[in-house]
């Protein structure tokens, strides 16, 4: 009589596991190929680059956004890990191209001037929200297009010549996209009852690629990828927690059945506050370290990799 509870319970943690390995499986996977035969063919550019600002950025920060899927109502937890989490690693960006100034060239202005611009709005946007402590349907509802312009602004219009050899490498940039996709799957079907463990993988994640980025392009192209994908990830997430809310609203509303209005679409945007103020000052700091002597950026930027490390740290400790 007590084999079937048994069985049930067996069953409930190993299929979490099997999710949870494979997503490790293929975060090993995908660092490989990023490591031994892409990422070492990636030029820094003069200008707006697919490549830098816009394909780096999602395969950051796509795994972390896949928590979005998981929000109920309620940020705490999943939704802290989809919209912090993207904005946490755009603070530990800032501070590895502090770090890294020894070896500097500073970004190009356009692109600065447009991540600048996209920063302190969104950042306002999430700290505005963060008092309200709730998530607005309109930020919901417009995020995900605002996301789609700033990457449509962020793609040349001719040839991005940033990437070496990429007819004959491209089948390898669509293994990797896979393998974040099969991330993305894989840490939907670990659930929420692991948010925790997913959620330091996706971490470990984006900042296994930082590194990457760090060691074998420079500086200039961890900021352009850490900093856009703070931008876009956020912005994706609170679409995927509003979507579930607003699409059936709308076959409701075709049907021609009365629909009441959505002021909110999730409460508990409190738990961002620390991301949201954090990520508001980023471009201080980041115009702060292409003006100073490089000791001087090498201290600034240790001081945000250490806020950065011990804040996602907490987060991870906390359950997110």
């Amino acid at each position: 009589m007590q084999t079937r509870p048994r069985i049930d319970k067996l069953r409930c943690l190993m299929v979490p596991g099997i999710y949870i390995l494979i997503q490790m499986l293929c975060s090993i996977g995908a660092g490989y190929l990023l490591a031994t035969r892409l990422l070492h063919r990636v030029r820094p550019s003069a200008e707006a680059s697919f490549a830098q600002d816009v394909g780096l950025p999602l395969i950051l920060i796509l795994p972390l956004v896949s928590f979005a899927t998981m929000v109920q109502g309620d940020i705490a937890g999943a939704g802290r890990a989809s919209i912090g989490g993207p904005m946490a690693v755009g603070i530990l960006a800032v501070g590895m191209m502090g770090l890294g100034h020894a070896t500097y060239s500073r970004p190009p202005a356009a692109v600065l001037v447009r991540w600048t611009c996209a920063t302190v709005a969104t950042g306002l946007v999430f700290l505005l929200s963060a008092a309200l402590n709730e998530l607005p349907t309109l930020v919901g509802q417009s995020g995900l297009a605002i996301a789609a312009m700033l990457m449509w602004l962020n793609s040349p219009d001719h040839h991005d010549a940033t990437c070496q050899n990429m007819p004959r490498e491209d089948w390898l940039w669509y293994a990797v996209g896979l393998l974040v996709f099969a991330q993305c799957l894989a840490v939907i079907g670990a659930g929420t009852g692991h948010v925790s463990i997913s959620g330091g993988i996706s971490m470990a994640w984006a900042i296994a690629v930082l590194v990457m980025l760090a060691v074998m392009v420079g500086p200039v192209t961890v900021f352009r990828a850490g900093g856009w994908a703070a931008v876009y990830g956020p912005l994706v997430s609170v679409s995927v927690v509003t979507l579930p809310i607003i699409i059936p609203a709308m076959v409701r509303a075709l049907r021609g059945e009365y629909i009441a209005a959505i002021p909110r679409t999730a409460t508990g945007m409190v738990e961002i506050a620390i991301e949201a103020v954090a990520f508001l000052l980023l471009p201080i700091a980041v115009f702060a370290i292409v003006r100073v002597h490089r000791t001087a950026a090498a201290f600034i930027g240790g001081l945000i990799l250490g806020a950065g490390g011990l804040l996602v740290l907490g987060r991870l400790l906390a359950g997110w």
